[in-house]
């Protein structure tokens, strides 16, 4: 459809400036008499109109494909957002069989009267769950969930990801699958980075915090922007710090939310900065 669209858009463009070529060459052949038993205006007033509703046939199909693009973009945010959704769906399901696990150690360490151990045992799995649940702390659910699975995702890869909300997001004036797809492309950016190190340098951390009239996300890695890398442009991609498609695309959702993206060595890390008015 969009293919389609700019077919017709640049076919009457080209039309357009066909009327305009026949448009100065009838005056031209007009003023030297050649077609006399044509009146000028009459002329003049059929191509004028012949180009005003070319201009409004060009109006219209710019305005469908203007239209057209903004769905695409949300639809592909949407899609985004769906699929942190089966990230977390996944997570729950292997939370859930690492609990049918835990009931089956506590089961077998009651049956065999080990109740230290298995008080030992609970404490240190609840003390786990309960860490995790007050380090995300809030009021955006989209926000929770989503790092709640990036949470259970950096535990698989052996991450350190540590996480610090310092402020309210509810009055943060920005849909929450395109906050999903922002902070999933940046996180997950940061992830397949910090991968590459040896376990123990495998620290992640993201801070949420409120300054002056601004929310800042900042997301920090292990790893080098290379000097030659411009990670804003469409179709970069590189293995250093923040790269690729995705970090294009949080430019541009956050762009159209009057917010910027920044990016910058730290030392040995690599620092993304998403700022977002409050």
């Amino acid at each position: 459809m969009r293919e389609k669209l700019t077919l017709y858009l640049i076919m009457s463009f080209i039309i357009l400036i066909m009327l305009l070529s026949i448009m100065n060459g009838s005056l031209y052949v007009s003023s030297q008499n050649v077609f006399s038993t044509i009146p000028k205006d009459i002329l003049i007033t059929g191509i004028s109109f012949s180009l005003i509703a070319g201009l409004i046939v060009n109006g219209f199909l710019i305005r469908s494909l203007l239209q057209l693009v903004e769905k695409e973009a949300e639809l592909d945010s949407q899609a985004a957002f769906s699929d942190s959704m089966e990230e977390l769906f996944q997570t729950m399901k292997a939370q859930r069989h690492d609990f049918g696990n835990h009931v089956q150690t506590l089961y077998g360490m009651l049956v065999q009267d080990m109740n230290d151990a298995a008080k030992e045992y609970i404490s240190d799995v609840f003390k786990e769950t309960r860490q995790l649940n007050e380090m995300i702390i809030t009021d955006r659910p989209e926000v929770a969930a989503l790092l709640k699975a990036k949470h259970s995702k950096a535990v698989l890869k052996n991450i350190n990801f540590q996480i610090n909300i310092e402020c309210k997001l509810s009055a943060l004036n920005i849909k929450a699958h395109d906050l999903v797809k922002v902070l999933g492309n940046v996180i997950d950016n940061a992830f397949d980075e910090a991968i590459s190190y040896p376990e123990k340098e495998r620290l992640v951390s993201l801070k949420i915090y409120r300054l002056d009239s601004k929310i800042y996300f900042e997301i920090i890695n292990p790893g080098k922007i290379p000097k030659d890398i411009q990670p804003f442009e469409p179709g970069v991609s590189s293995k250093e710090g923040h790269q690729g498609v995705g970090l294009h695309t949080v430019n541009k959702i956050i762009g159209s939310y009057y917010g910027k993206v920044e990016l910058q060595n730290t030392g040995d890390k690599v620092l993304c900065a998403i700022i977002l008015p409050y």
